[in-house]
């Protein structure tokens, strides 16, 4: 989504509306610095950006404690 000072990158379920997803909000004037989006799955999204040091963001939403160990355990495979 490009507005007129920000862009927001996300990563969520587009065929069903749940109550997870993650995103990164970026200013327009830094995108040239994007060099890569890559939205995971619905809990996890990193952007990669170049500059004097390379810098990766990683953004997740991770399984509450009620969660079941099964989603907690899933989760956490793919983090890692």
């Amino acid at each position: 989504i490009i507005t007129k000072h920000y862009t927001w990158y996300l990563s969520g379920n587009k065929t069903k509306v749940d109550r997870h997803g993650v995103g990164i909000v970026m200013r327009n004037e830094l995108r040239n610095y994007i060099s890569d989006v890559n939205p995971i799955n619905e809990r996890i999204i990193t952007m990669s950006l170049k500059g004097t040091i390379p810098i990766t963001i990683i953004n997740v939403y991770a399984p509450t404690a009620q969660a079941t160990e099964a989603d907690k355990d899933r989760f956490y495979k793919i983090l890692k």
